[in-house]
């Protein structure tokens, strides 16, 4: 609401101003900041009133102020102010008087080291790129971020001041750019918004906070009842601003500016009677949408109560299925290590009877056997090393092929040394058990048919996108020809995932690659 928009008033203050400068001549010009100070207050009363050309010419009265700059400042920002909200001129116009006036504004106010001044022409670069947006829907993506940006500079610099009055307006461009936008910060941009608008004493402020507030509820929250609260409160602001300052536009105007000299006794009476008539009609209105909210209100306590005692029961049936669950998973999981140390222990029992019978097995049936038990083998160390707390769960493969190196080791008397390097990596239980038997029927091959005493290279890398596997024991093949075990090989890559298999049989190197 502006509150020298009726004509009478304007009429009024127009004549207290011009007795003032008549009476007042020499005080005005016996100063350079009592003439920009005099000059502002013109200028207010016909921005109040829309004639933004005249309040315009009240700026280009001043003389030259380069010699002052603190007060250019404050003429330069006005000057930027009026040109935004003068409608004559286009966006396309305002973006480019407005934005050098206030580029030079930011780079003064920084050379004099004036805070206040800075934040606000900040605040003013933010509105400028957020019209952008709004008013020409140009780059509004990247208007919207400078906005936001240059926002939060404003806010923090007014608070760094404790300027509470101008912090609050700034509070609410940016929460209307949230709302606009969007903002993840939304929600708790408006909680400082309400808590601003619940203690504010500034009119402008305050029914601005109070809108910004109802559009947040109705369009965001879709909260009617909060909404029409927000409402009331916004309509209650502008009735209590309006009584407060119906009887004393000037005076209000010598606090704002603190001009000693300005003298006023606007006469309002039938503004006053008017204002009277207007209160006592908000009045009534108030007490019906009162009656209107209590009765919404006390529907909403019924459904809310109904709400609650539902959830409480859907809690409590919920408690009793989770208890159960935990309760089946913790039997779940005995059952699993009870099987676990069964099936470790039976694997045993098998290698045992293994181990037995290769003593008085033939030659042959020896080497069979010691190759079926080292297969078991490959199984039971996996078992070893799992604990089962979950399904599936990933095995450490350093850890694993350690287990089984250390087996062949002891099976050659410690004839044979590994040369390993592991990444850290951890597979799957399931597929694991796949790697582990190809590692055991490389090893064994080598067992069998080596040809060189050099030491047995095993690899486990990270590559670019994967994982490579190289296996090496220096043995030459020479006239080379597919035999069962690489066969078997062959399908355990396939099992285990890994892919592009290649073979050295210069060097008897095994190379593949696999995904974790």
């Amino acid at each position: 609401m502006r509150l020298l928009t009726d004509t009478q008033q304007y009429s009024e203050a127009m004549r207290q101003l011009k007795i003032v400068e008549k009476e007042n001549a020499l005080d005005i010009t016996s100063s350079l900041k009592n003439e920009v100070d005099y000059r502002m207050m013109v200028a207010r009363v016909l921005r109040l009133s829309f004639q933004f050309d005249d309040a315009m010419n009240q700026m280009i009265l001043l003389p030259n102020l380069e010699s002052e700059p603190k007060l250019k400042l404050e003429i330069d920002f006005r000057k930027a102010a009026l040109y935004m909200e003068n409608p004559k001129y286009s966006m396309e116009e305002r973006m480019k008087i407005v934005y050098p006036i206030i580029n030079e504004g930011i780079k003064g106010s920084k050379e004099i080291n004036n805070t206040a001044s800075l934040a606000s022409f900040y605040n003013l670069k933010a509105k400028m790129h957020f019209d952008e947006c709004a008013l020409i829907n140009r780059d509004c993506a990247r208007n919207r971020e400078v906005a936001s940006d240059y926002y939060k500079k404003s806010m923090s610099l007014f608070s760094t001041i404790n300027d509470t009055k101008n912090y609050h307006n700034v509070l609410n461009n940016y929460f209307r750019l949230s709302l606009v936008d969007l903002r993840p910060e939304l929600d708790s941009l408006k909680k400082i918004v309400l808590e601003y608008a619940d203690s504010a004493t500034y009119f402008p402020n305050l029914t601005a906070s109070r809108f910004l507030l109802g559009q947040y509820y109705v369009n965001i929250k879709n909260d009617s009842l909060n909404f029409f609260r927000q409402t009331i409160l916004e309509k209650n602001a502008m009735i209590d601003a309006v009584n407060n300052n119906k009887d004393d536009a000037i005076g209000k105007l010598k606090l704002l500016y603190e001009f000693d000299s300005l003298k006023a006794d606007i006469n309002l009476n039938r503004d006053v009677i008017a204002q009277k008539d207007l209160s006592i009609m908000e009045k009534n209105r108030r007490i019906s949408e009162n009656i209107i909210f209590s009765i919404l209100l006390g529907a909403l306590t019924i459904v809310l109560i109904f709400l609650f005692l539902k959830q409480r029961r859907l809690v409590k049936t919920l408690n009793t299925s989770n208890s159960e669950l935990n309760t089946s998973n913790h039997n779940y999981q005995l059952l699993i290590k009870e099987s676990h140390h069964r099936i470790k222990n039976n694997l045993q029992m098998i290698l045992s009877i293994i181990e037995l019978d290769k003593l008085d097995a033939e030659s042959e049936n020896r080497d069979l056997l010691t190759n079926i038990s080292t297969k078991i083998l490959t199984i039971a160390a996996l078992h070893k090393i799992l604990d089962f707390k979950e399904h599936n769960q990933k095995v450490e493969l350093r850890t694993y092929f350690t287990e089984l190196i250390q087996y062949f080791e002891d099976l050659s008397k410690n004839k044979i040394e590994f040369l390993t390097d592991f990444s850290d990596l951890k597979i799957q239980s399931e597929k694991i058990v796949y790697f582990g038997l190809i590692l055991n029927e490389l090893i064994s091959n080598t067992l069998k048919h080596r040809s060189s005493e050099d030491n047995i290279i095993i690899q486990v890398l990270k590559s670019e996108n994967s994982h490579i596997f190289i296996y090496r024991d220096n043995s030459n093949f020479g006239e080379y020809s597919k035999h069962s075990g690489i066969n078997l090989v062959e399908d355990l890559i396939n099992r285990f995932g890994g892919f592009d298999l290649k073979f050295d049989k210069n060097l008897g190197e095994y190379k593949f690659y696999f995904h974790e």
